[in-house]
């Protein structure tokens, strides 16, 4: 972590997370992939994609975590995912960035949760979107080191 010191010296990070660049048992395409914390319960494994709209997350997370997801709407167009298109809602929920050095961040998030059909089972990664999660961070990425550097915006 050869920048960490810079960029909280200067302020414009406050923490610093390691990603790894394959999802566990899943090598075949490079990703950025951070361990995240999703409404306070729950420690999972997301992708993070710049391309995204919304973080997308795993519909059967979502449905544990209950009362402390806040309901927005359902939207009235869906969204493709992985060549897929979905229908499914937005919520609002917090997730934390937890920091290997610095302080954890946690972010008032907005998701796209897919609805699915009875009996189908969800086998897409989460991901952390720029709308809705991104863009309320400022971030910077050693790809060198394999870490995100971040701070509230």
């Amino acid at each position: 972590m050869h920048f960490v010191d810079d960029l909280q010296a200067c302020g414009f990070a406050t923490g610093v997370a390691r990603y790894s660049d394959n999802l566990p048992g899943r090598v075949s395409a490079a990703h950025m992939v951070l361990t995240i914390r999703i409404g306070g319960v729950i420690t999972t494994q997301a992708i993070i994609d710049t391309g995204s709209t919304w973080c997308i997350l795993n519909p059967d997370i979502v449905a544990i975590l209950g009362d402390v997801v806040e309901e927005t709407y359902v939207p009235t167009e869906s969204l493709v995912i992985r060549g897929i298109r979905y229908q499914g809602r937005l919520v609002r929920v917090a997730i934390r960035l937890p920091a290997e050095v610095g302080n954890d961040l946690d972010v008032e998030a907005t998701a796209f949760v897919p609805i699915l059909p009875v009996g189908a089972v969800w086998d897409v990664p989460d991901f952390i979107g720029l709308a809705g999660f991104l863009q309320r961070v400022r971030f910077a990425v050693d790809p060198r080191e394999n870490v995100l550097y971040f701070a509230g915006a």
